[in-house]
């Protein structure tokens, strides 16, 4: 362990000293030369006889020291497949067992809008169900992460106190949200939170099977961060509105067709 802490601190790598019960907390002279910069880090107690108050507080500490740990429960984790799995199950998106195809205009806009210069941007793909939006949004996050963001689609139990921490991470996120129009209060949330903190490059995939009245819920919402977010989508700028597979961008929505 003596180790394992010497090269974490001289990679930069977040430590968090947890000091237990009645344990004192050691002082520079106390440690060798290579642990010497762990007496400064910001420590954090744990009482074994207060575990119920204290274990989630410690888990908060870790998560706000280090954002990494809470992408990884942030979007959802791919189903690992095997000898259970029925046929039908392999024709989910998220499998891609299925080559990715065309849809080469769809791609190139938004990818370009992932490459654009604002902290946080929305972008809206609807089509009916079927045409593709899914697999769309999962190619385009395995290529976002294959070029060093985090990407995903937002995991079912992701709250807007995770988001906070998504923010933090410093570097390019891609949220892909699912069935949109029936998650407007969550969206409203995440966005919220994601608009205020951080310095992280956020972009937010809305995906739904077509525009209606969630998107002026939304455009109305009484976070003014939110709707401003929003309010290109309800006017169509940038938007994105295609009759075919190849139909060059111009908008910020992205309307699948067969």
């Amino acid at each position: 362990m003596h180790q394992e802490i010497a090269i974490a601190l001289k990679a930069k790598i977040p430590v968090i000293p947890v000091i237990l019960t009645d344990a004192k907390r050691p002082t520079s002279a106390d440690l060798p030369a290579a642990l010497e910069e762990l007496a400064d880090c910001q420590a954090v107690r744990f009482q074994s006889r207060h575990s119920d108050p204290d274990l989630p507080y410690l888990v908060r500490r870790l998560r706000e020291g280090v954002p990494r740990l809470t992408a990884n429960r942030f979007f959802e984790k791919p189903v690992e497949l095997d000898d259970t799995v029925p046929p039908s199950r392999l024709l989910r998106s998220d499998h891609g067992i299925v080559p990715f195809l065309g849809r080469a205009a769809e791609l190139n806009a938004l990818t370009a809008w992932a490459d654009s210069p604002e902290r946080i941007s929305v972008f809206l793909v609807t089509g009916q169900a079927g045409q593709g939006k899914s697999r769309l949004a999962h190619y385009l996050s395995q290529r976002l992460s294959a070029d060093g963001w985090w990407a995903g689609v937002i995991s079912e139990h992701a709250t807007a106190e995770d988001a906070a921490h998504i923010a933090r991470l410093g570097t390019r996120v891609l949220i892909v949200v699912d069935e949109a129009e029936g998650d407007t209060l969550r969206v409203g949330e995440m966005l919220s939170t994601l608009a205020r903190l951080g310095s992280s490059r956020i972009r937010l995939l809305l995906l739904a099977r077509s525009r209606g009245a969630w998107i002026d819920t939304l455009t109305s919402h009484n976070d003014d961060l939110v709707a401003e977010a929003i309010y290109g989508l309800s006017e169509g700028m940038r938007e994105l509105s295609l009759s075919g597979p190849e139909t060059l961008p111009h908008r910020a929505e992205c309307v699948l067709t067969s």
